[in-house]
């Protein structure tokens, strides 16, 4: 049927009795097609309401209140000007039922007029509405597909829209701005949603939806958005979400128990506050959550299936809903992840129904949940360039834990997995002591950084861990209530990768520390570890290092520790990586914890492998530290050059006594250092120079370095204050190079048997100490200020230094303690004066060493030296040549003595004196031994052992004098087989002095104009003897005690009026020249020989025999012999006369020799007549002289014999005026006789004018005239 009209707006009502039955199309082209009656169309009819003019009136169906069903709606109009579809009655709403089994487009409009209009969509064809409806009687989709093209196409906003189950409300790209509340039934056609969007373009609606049974929402070709923010009711109801695009859902899902289920690949996003508790399953594709609860109530579990995600999208989810993983997500991009930048925080617990991943892709993702994730056996993956924190125990059984890609993943749980944890990228955080699962779990490191977040005090758990990439170590920590974390992991493997260690989120300037056991080395592994600003980071393996393949070698970069704890070379195995290693930075530190009974550790198990020290550029320094007494260390160190950082061999623990037996090569400069002042480091390899010629060595910290072999660097040897160097280790060996200058600011310890020289220049503020039975030769022009000390300790033997230099001691003081050895030298050769005050130390009374020891040549000390024995004393020894000691020797302790002994010469000049202490002296051997000054206030004694000690003043008791200030005691002038040389003038002292048994005493008095006077030998009665040589006088005052011989070689020795021989003493004068004046008593025999002369007034009181001169009396004076005296061949008597008289008297005027025993006299012997001696008045004018006269020459007790045999001198005397006798008393001569067994001298006076021979028989010898 076809309505139309040229003009005009006629009506046509159809009222038929009867139901029209033609089966066409009802065409309205103008005007108005109103219905009369329900269904007064033929329902099979398809309706076209259009326009087939561009005129103004309007083609439209007019339902009039009255129900109508088509079979179809169309609108054929090929103008811009659609029909019009409405209802005219005011009060009677009309619904349009399009029963349409093919698919139309209606581009017209559906309004309401008087009345409103509904429309029901059915059949299984699909309907279009293009137009822009306002009809309000809603709109239901009981079957097929009800497509909107327009904003507003399913009318005005109260109008609401119901889709049966089977039936699809397609919005065809359309953003819809009504309003319509929606029911959806069911899952549409062949389950492809109920709501659905079949464009390209992203459709939005507007409207409230409501399920009325479980319903689906599928965007197939484009994305759907339900922009209405009211809640989605349907209590119990299910609501599927699907379809390859995008769904977003703004409204909040509030089906009660009703679940939520996402399939297809597109991205469901909710963003309402969802109550609904019937839960959530992900089944493909993704849910983005847009809000806290966006999962619906708590109850509602989520479960994500394998390939599908769950994103959180940048959300802090409130709702505690149980969520369950499956699989990796899409292309393994995560099951559960965060697309957004924002963080976001899942509350809920998470369980594995399969091995999942947890992808942070775009921002963060928080686990706060503190429950235990499930999935017995089942691998967890964590990646993302963000950060992931899991806050949930992760109980997953024999299940992994993955953790790849830049992000950090956090873990807090007390984890209990045993599948082991694999860290491949990013950073794993691990805040809980058990976060990587149980102590049995293994830990691989596959790249990234593994950050230990854990105080002291909360230690991890002990896991096995393999290096299979470069990787970091932090140690971290979650507080700030300690200064330092350290943790230990478990044994370690690690191939040709890097492990690095380093801090984070440590208080600043803490040292932090990472340990391993046991490390297996499957490559040539690099080990970085670094510091925490101004605190050491620490990185220590303390168990079995084992290498599997080749050789295998460890690089220690980064400046921090790396220790390494290693194994004893015990069974069942040693340490070992024997490719060496090499420290570009930082240290490396070898240490032995497992070591017991002095097991010995050598690294890499032997020494075949050399250690690298010091980077090939950059400024790093680089250590390989020592650490243990057991570790035997004989790898060669290759000090390199590339780098200006310092290159330090250490030892680093307190009591450590390191040995590095290998060869050290100087590409650079070499710092040796030691932690404590009871740790050392022994270089027994030859330390050498390298390519780059010269290098030096740097000894610092404050222990010992010892050389024990022959080392040929050339470079500046430096020591820092507080270190020492000790060359030698009580052995043959241990030098430095000639070439080699050294800076001293600390020791330098010379322990060498053998000889040792030290030609170098040693400056700086350090000293150098002297120690063990070697020699060491100090040659070089040295400036050091610090003092030497030769010996350390009571029984310490310090050998021999030589010194060759005069500055070869620096400027400081030479100290020597020769403990109780006595054996230690200072020797001096080459023409030195050394300047250095000397203090010496000992406990030694026996030993024939020598404090300072003249080698060779003319050598001075111009120091003070300063004595405190200790108990002991000590030598001064001069070999050849002299040593001259010209400053002041004194003592801080009593009683010691000062020894000085040698073949050669001691000239001591300056002042010998007893300082806090007292001291003696000593002269011991065959040498020439001085005491040249004439202040030494030394209170000790004076002993002359041997040689010849020479005075130059001695004085009374307390007095300073060349032997010091002591008492005149005689225990404090000892003679014990020496002489002493007295050099001085004219000198009269108390002393006495002591002649101990079997050795004799000599006295040289040099100078022949000087007369030295002693108390003598008053001490204890000895056999001992006396000598006395030298052309001067030497005379003894006391009451000599000593029994042996006394002997006058030269000089004259006085006894004086005072002084006396013990009995016995035999007496020599020996030597022509010399003289025995006897004042006093001589004790026992006496002898003088040819040439030697016998004098004095005193009294002989063993028999005596004179083969010299006897000048008796005291010009004149009365002698007196005991005993018998007896006149040898060619002995001569003088005889003085000392007046004009013969009556003795006293003092005596002529002298007397009073004979106690028997008087003989030998052929021939000479009487000497003396008439004009000193004080003589004989006048041969004088009348004696005319008459004959008599003396008693000998009184004789005993018998006198031999008198024949002695001549008087011929001799023309002079009186005291000088006249000649032979002038004055010409004719008048002398005689001798014999009166009883006295012998007489006699007087006979002739006239001048008569010559006659006097003859007789008593008449012995005849004057001349």
């Amino acid at each position: 049927m076809l309505i139309s009209g040229q003009s005009g707006t006629g009506v046509v009502v159809l009222n038929p009795t009867t139901s029209n039955t033609y089966a066409g199309n009802t065409s309205i082209v103008r005007g108005i097609l109103r219905l009369g009656k329900n269904d007064a169309l033929n329902t099979a009819t398809t309706l076209d309401v259009d326009f087939a003019n561009a005129v103004s009136d309007a083609a439209t169906f007019d339902m009039a209140g009255f129900n109508q069903t088509i079979a179809g709606l169309i609108d054929t109009a090929t103008t811009s000007i659609n029909g019009l579809i409405t209802n005219s009655a005011a009060t009677t709403t009309s619904t349009l039922t399009v029963n349409q089994a093919t698919d139309t487009v209606y581009d017209g409009t559906i309004q309401n007029g008087a009345g409103s209009v509904a429309l029901t969509k059915s059949g299984s064809g699909s309907l279009t509405l293009n137009g822009a409806n306002n009809f309000t009687g809603g709109t239901t989709v009981s079957a097929g597909t009800l497509r909107v093209g327009n904003a507003t196409a399913l009318g005005g906003n109260s109008g609401a829209v119901s889709v049966t189950s089977g039936a699809v409300l397609d919005l065809n790209g359309t953003t819809m701005t009504g309003t319509n509340a929606l029911t959806l039934n069911g899952t549409g056609i062949t389950s492809a949603g109920a709501l659905t969007n079949s464009s390209a373009t992203a459709a939005t609606y507007a409207g409230l939806v409501n399920l009325g049974s479980s319903s689906s929402i599928v965007a197939g070709a484009g994305n759907i958005t339900l922009s209405n923010a009211g809640t989605i009711t349907g209590s119990g109801f299910g609501l599927t979400v699907g379809g390859a695009f995008n769904t977003t859902i703004n409204s909040i899902i509030g089906t009660g128990s009703g679940s939520l289920i996402k399939q297809d690949a597109g991205v469901l996003t909710l963003t309402g506050a969802n109550s609904y508790t019937g839960g959530t399953t992900i089944s493909a594709g993704t849910l983005r959550v847009g809000n806290a609860t966006a999962l619906g109530g708590n109850a509602g579990a989520v479960s994500v299936s394998s390939g599908a995600v769950l994103d959180l999208n940048g959300t802090t989810m409130t709702g505690t809903n149980a969520l369950t993983l499956n699989g990796t997500g899409i292309n393994s991009a995560g099951a559960l992840i965060n697309s957004s930048a924002t963080a976001a925080t899942y509350a809920g617990l998470v369980s594995l129904g399969s091995s999942s991943s947890i992808i942070a892709g775009s921002g963060n993702i928080t686990l706060s949940n503190a429950g235990t994730i499930t999935g017995a056996g089942l691998g967890l993956t964590v990646g993302g360039a963000s950060n992931t924190t899991i806050n949930s125990i992760i109980g997953t059984g024999s299940g992994s834990l993955i953790k790849q890609d830049a992000g950090v993943l956090t873990l807090t749980g007390a984890n209990s997995y045993t599948g082991g944890t694999t860290l491949s990228a990013g950073t794993l955080v691990v805040g809980n002591a058990s976060a990587l699962g149980s102590a049995a779990s293994a830990l691989t490191l596959n790249g990234g950084t593994l950050r230990i977040a854990l105080d002291q005090g909360t230690p991890i758990s002990t896991y096995a861990t393999t290096i299979g990439g470069d990787v970091t170590i932090q140690g971290s920590k979650a507080t700030a209530n300690s200064s330092g974390v350290t943790q230990t992991l478990g044994n370690l493997s690690i191939g040709a990768n890097t492990l690095s260690i380093s801090s984070n989120n440590l208080i600043v300037n803490t040292g932090y520390g990472i340990t391993f056991g046991a490390t297996s080395l499957t490559g040539n592994a690099i080990f970085d570890v670094a510091n925490n600003g101004t605190a050491t980071g620490t990185l220590t393996i303390s168990g079995l290092i084992t290498e599997t393949g080749s050789a295998r070698s460890i690089t220690k970069n980064g400046a921090g520790n790396l220790v390494l704890n290693l194994q004893s070379n015990v069974s069942p195995q040693a340490s070992s990586f024997s490719g060496g290693a090499t420290i570009n930075a930082g240290t490396l530190i070898l240490a032995n914890a497992l070591g017991t009974g002095g097991q010995q550790t050598t690294p890499g198990g032997n020494s075949s492998g050399t250690f690298n020290l010091g980077g090939s550029s950059g400024t790093a320094t680089a250590t390989l530290a020592i650490g243990n007494n057991n570790i035997v260390f004989n790898n060669a160190i290759n000090v390199r050059g590339g780098s200006s950082g310092t290159k330090t061999l250490s030892v680093s623990g307190s009591s450590v006594n390191a040995t590095q037996g290998g060869t050290i090569t100087l590409n650079d400069n070499l710092t040796i250092s030691t932690a404590a002042t009871n740790s050392s480091m022994t270089l027994a390899g030859v330390v050498e120079d390298g390519v780059n010629g010269a290098r030096g060595i740097t000894v610092s910290g404050s222990g010992t370095v010892r050389f024990t072999n022959a080392n040929t660097y050339t470079g500046t040897t430096t020591i820092n204050s507080g270190n020492t160097l000790q060359i030698g280790n009580a052995g043959a060996t241990g030098s430095i190079s000639s070439s080699s200058s050294i800076v001293n600011n600390g020791t330098i310890s010379v322990n060498r048997t053998g000889s040792i020289t030290l030609l170098n220049s040693i400056s700086g503020n350090g000293g150098l100490t002297k120690i063990s039975t070697g020699t060491l030769i100090l040659s070089g022009n040295n400036s050091y200020v610090g003092n030497t000390l030769m010996g350390t300790a009571v029984g310490t033997s310090t050998g021999i230094l030589r010194l060759t230099h005069s500055n070869a001691l620096g400027t400081g003081k030479l100290i020597i303690n020769n403990g109780n050895s006595d054996t230690g030298s200072v020797e001096l050769t080459g023409g030195i004066t050394v300047a250095n005050n000397v203090d010496f130390f000992g406990r030694a009374s026996s030993g024939t060493g020598a404090i300072f020891r003249n080698v060779s040549g003319d050598n001075e000390l111009s120091g003070v030296l300063t004595g405190s024995f200790n108990g002991g004393n000590y030598n001064f020894q001069s070999d050849s040549g002299t040593l001259t000691i010209s400053n002041k020797i004194t003592t801080s302790s009593a009683g010691r003595s000062l020894n000085l002994r040698g073949a050669g010469s001691i000239n001591i000049t300056g002042i010998v004196e007893d300082g806090t202490g007292s001291i003696s002296v000593r002269s011991l051997d065959a040498g020439t031994y001085t005491l040249g000054g004439s202040n030494n206030s030394y209170t000790g004694s004076t002993t002359f052992g041997n040689g010849t000690l020479s005075v130059a003043n001695i004085a009374n008791g307390g007095v300073n004098s060349s032997i010091g200030s002591s008492t005149s005691a005689a225990a404090n002038m000892v003679f014990d087989g020496g002489a002493m040389r007295y050099t001085g003038v004219t000198a009269s002292s108390d002393r006495a002095f002591t002649i101990n048994a079997t050795r004799t005493a000599t006295i040289e008095v040099s100078n022949a104009s000087a007369n030295l006077s002693l108390s003598g030998a008053t001490g204890a009665a000895t056999n001992g003897a006396l000598t006395k040589t030298g052309s001067g006088s030497l005379t003894l005052t006391g009451a000599n005690t000593y029994t042996g011989a006394t002997s006058v070689t030269a000089g004259k020795l006085v006894i004086s009026s005072t002084g006396s021989t013990a009995a016995g003493s035999a007496v020599t004068v020996s030597n022509a020249g010399s003289e025995l004046v006897v004042d006093g008593t001589l004790g026992g025999a006496l002898l003088i020989n040819s040439g030697a002369t016998l004098s004095g007034s005193g009294t002989i009181s063993g028999s005596a025999t004179i083969a010299g001169i006897h000048n008796a009396g005291n010009s004149p004076g009365v002698q007196t012999f005991s005993g018998d005296l007896g006149y040898q061949a060619g002995s001569t008597v003088n005889w003085e006369l000392g007046g004009n008289t013969t009556t003795q008297t006293l003092p005596a005027i002529f002298d007397q020799i009073v004979v106690g025993g028997n008087l003989s006299f030998a052929s021939t012997t000479t009487v000497n007549l003396l008439f004009n001696t000193v004080g003589s008045s004989v006048d041969w004018g004088s009348a004696l002289w005319d008459s004959n006269q008599s003396w008693t020459l000998f009184d004789v007790a005993g018998t006198t014999t031999g008198l024949e045999n002695v001549a008087l001198t011929t001799s023309n005397w002079a009186d005291s005026n000088g006249t000649l006798f032979d002038t004055a008393r010409n004719g008048s001569f002398f005689t001798l006789s014999l009166s009883g067994q006295d012998v007489m001298l006699n007087y006979t006076a002739v006239p001048e004018t008569s010559v006659s021979l006097l003859g007789g028989l008593s008449a012995l010898l005849l004057m001349r005239r």
